[in-house]
């Protein structure tokens, strides 16, 4: 499981992407980073489900609700309404389009991501749920995962490692996607 960090820029990266794709007209609101940077956390809510429920904030953690066909579904439904800082995607499905991205880049990323780097089998994430409970799990590892089972690991150093290791890896391509957003933009707005 990838950290907070990686997963609020990779829903960042997703908008942008798509803002830029779509000729970034008006460039996003700071609403719609903070509401893309949550969808690409969203799956990891099961966390407080967990601690609500049983106590166990792990007990119904990366299961059901990191599965692509849930994700699919909660995306038709934030899809839905019109919100106001998606106003540059009137269609649903082009809202669709950039929702399901930034919450399946949660899955990708937990996909990815394994004990350690490299030719490592990634911790898996469940693809082929609810046909199986099976974990896919990827032939290497991109990321490594954070200790999150108590709080003495929780903020050790391979944490501090974690969130800066997905910093170098993410927030270049952060800032090379808001680039092209506003270049799209300033493009545009040469030809009027």
């Amino acid at each position: 499981m990838a950290t907070t960090v990686a997963h609020a820029l990779c829903g960042i990266d997703c908008l942008l992407a798509a803002h830029a794709l779509r000729g970034g007209a008006v460039m996003p609101k700071a609403a719609a980073l903070a509401f893309f940077a949550l969808l690409g956390n969203a799956p990891d809510l099961d966390m407080l489900v967990g601690y609500f429920i049983s106590g166990d904030h792990l007990a119904y953690h990366s299961r059901a609700s990191h599965a692509p066909a849930t994700l699919l579904v909660l995306a038709a439904l934030l899809a839905w309404p019109h919100w106001r800082f998606l106003a540059l995607w009137p269609g649903y499905f082009q809202r669709f389009a950039v929702i399901v991205c930034a919450l399946l880049s949660h899955t990708l990323l937990d996909f990815l991501t394994g004990p350690q780097r490299g030719l490592h089998s990634s911790f898996g994430a469940p693809l082929l749920w609810p046909l199986s409970d099976v974990r896919v799990s990827a032939p290497f590892s991109l990321l490594i995962g954070p200790h999150h089972d108590t709080l003495d690991r929780f903020i050790g150093w391979r944490n501090v490692w974690a969130v800066a290791s997905e910093l170098l890896l993410f927030a270049p391509l952060t800032w090379l996607l808001w680039r092209q957003a506003r270049g799209a933009r300033n493009t545009i707005e040469g030809f009027k």
